[in-house]
C-alpha cells in the first residue's frame, strides 16, 4: 500500500514538472500602471556593446607641410631689384627696372653693358652701395651709361675702375611709347686696394662723380 502511494505521488510530481513551461531568463520591466509587481512586463536580456570611436585625421607633421617660398623678385624698387640677367628682355613703354651686381667686399673693375633694339631708346642709370645705404643723396645717379667709340650704336656702356665693396644697382628705363627689347650684362674683377677719392664733376649740364686713384691731390 505504502509503495503505490509513494510511486502514485512521484508520477504526479513528474508530470507537473513535465506540464511547467520552460523558463527563460528575462529582464523584467514593471509597466508605470502595473499596481502588481507580478504583471510586470518582461523583457528579453539585450547585451549591449560599446560604438566603436568615430577614427580622426592625424595633424599633418612639420615634414608634411610645403616650405615656405619667398615671392618673385619684380625689379618695381631698388630694394626689390633683381640679379643682372644678361639675356634679351622686353621692357614695357614708359617702364622701369631696378637690377643689382652681386654684393663684393672688395675693390673691383666693374662694367655695365646695356644693348637696346631699336637703338637710343632706353637709359641706364648707375647708383652706388654708398647711396644706397643713404650716404649720398639718390637724387642724381653716380654714372650713366653712354654711347662708345668702339662699341656699336645700340649699346650705352658704364666702367668704374676702382668701384667700392657692395653691391652697385642699374636702372634700366624705356622713355618710349613702344616696346623696347634689352639685354644687361656686366663685368667685375678684383683689384689691388688703392689710395682713392671720390668727387663729382660738370660735363655740360651733366653732373658725373668720379673716383681717382691716380695718387694726385682731390680738387
Amino acid at each position: 500500500m505504502k509503495i503505490k502511494l509513494f510511486l502514485l505521488l512521484a508520477l504526479t510530481a513528474l508530470g507537473l514538472w513535465l506540464a511547467a513551461p520552460l523558463r527563460v531568463a528575462r529582464a523584467c520591466e514593471p509597466f508605470a500602471e502595473d499596481v502588481n509587481p507580478e504583471a510586470s512586463r518582461c523583457l528579453p536580456r539585450v547585451r549591449v556593446v560599446a560604438a566603436a570611436p568615430t577614427p580622426t585625421a592625424a595633424a599633418p607633421s612639420s615634414a608634411m607641410l610645403p616650405a615656405s617660398v619667398a615671392p618673385a623678385r619684380t625689379g618695381t624698387t631698388a630694394a626689390d631689384a633683381l640679379n643682372i640677367p644678361n639675356d634679351w628682355r622686353t621692357l614695357a613703354p614708359r617702364a622701369s627696372v631696378w637690377y643689382h651686381t652681386t654684393n663684393n667686399d672688395n675693390y673691383r673693375v666693374l662694367e655695365l653693358q646695356l644693348e637696346t633694339n631699336p637703338p637710343n631708346l632706353v637709359s641706364l642709370a648707375i647708383y652706388s652701395p654708398d647711396q644706397m645705404a643713404g650716404a649720398i643723396s639718390m637724387d642724381k645717379p653716380i654714372g650713366r651709361g653712354t654711347t662708345n667709340k668702339g662699341l656699336p650704336e645700340n649699346v650705352l656702356f658704364w666702367k668704374a675702375g676702382y668701384a667700392r665693396p657692395g653691391a652697385w644697382f642699374a636702372l634700366v628705363t624705356n622713355n618710349t611709347g613702344t616696346n623696347v627689347l634689352y639685354k644687361l650684362s656686366h663685368n667685375q674683377q678684383d683689384t689691388s686696394t688703392k689710395n682713392c677719392f671720390g668727387y663729382w664733376e660738370y660735363i655740360g649740364t651733366t653732373r658725373i662723380y668720379w673716383v681717382d686713384c691716380s695718387g694726385r691731390t682731390p680738387p
